[in-house]
């Protein structure tokens, strides 16, 4: 269930016990129970007087299709609806394999942006264990995407903060071996860039001069592996310490 759904369900609830028309409130709750056919729940949810209310439900019925594609999303009708219809189906097709079909999917609805982020994060966070030129060949699937033109910085971001969320350290060296190496590049900087600003002038000298990492995680290890000359740069800002 994609992001939008999930704010569709949690904006349905409510309404449940906030109805004014027990006899609809009831029929909603029919049309969204899983042991609803999906043909009648889609019926049920058309009988609702409030558009949005009947839009949240036809998509809510329709995700519970186990082979849910784009021809069934017009039972939506043309307005946002079918767009999250849409978005559901192009994240079901990512996580079979067909990411592609997927992204061209996200490239044509109102949530482009989003949509294909979503698929790109997921792609990176499935590429951690793999080679970084193998993991770069996802990035490609992402190529003829207009409305996701820095989905390669955004691919190696979301990668080293899931290498890290495994206790990792995030590398710059995994930029070396690509075939573009500065999006990788880019990607690491801005993460650098944002860590170090979270330390003081004072204790970053201080643990560069002993050697010590800027950061660590909870495991122990440091949070970034940065480019050496960018240590010595750091370093060689500091000032000279000072004679006890």
């Amino acid at each position: 269930m994609s992001k939008l759904s999930a704010l569709a369900l949690g904006l349905l609830l409510p309404f449940l016990g906030a109805c004014a028309d027990p006899s609809e409130a009831a029929r909603l709750t029919q049309a969204l129970d899983p042991a609803t056919p999906i043909k009648e729940g889609l019926a049920l949810c058309r009988t609702l007087t409030d558009p949005t209310q009947l839009g949240q439900c036809g998509v809510q019925v329709l995700d519970r299709k186990e082979d849910l594609g784009e021809g069934d999303c017009v039972a939506l009708g043309q307005g946002v609806w079918l767009d999250e219809c849409r978005f559901n189906v192009a994240e079901r097709l990512a996580a079979q394999g067909e990411v592609a079909v997927a992204a061209e999917i996200c490239d044509r609805i109102r949530f482009s942006r989003p949509c294909n982020f979503h698929l790109v994060r997921e792609q990176a966070r499935l590429s951690v264990d793999e080679a970084p030129a193998v993991a770069e060949a996802r990035i490609a699937l992402f190529s003829e995407v207009s409305i996701a033109p820095d989905a390669a910085r955004l691919f190696w971001g979301e990668r080293f903060r899931s290498t890290q969320l495994l206790g990792r350290p995030a590398d710059v060296a995994v930029c070396a071996g690509l075939s573009d190496a500065a999006p990788c590049r880019e990607a690491f900087t801005s993460m650098w860039d944002r860590a170090v600003q979270a330390v003081s002038p004072e204790q970053a000298c201080a643990r560069l001069r002993l050697g010590n990492p800027l950061l660590t995680m909870g495991n122990g290890e440091p949070s970034f592996v940065p480019a050496p000359e960018t240590l010595a740069a750091l370093l060689k800002a500091c000032p000279a310490p000072t004679s006890p």
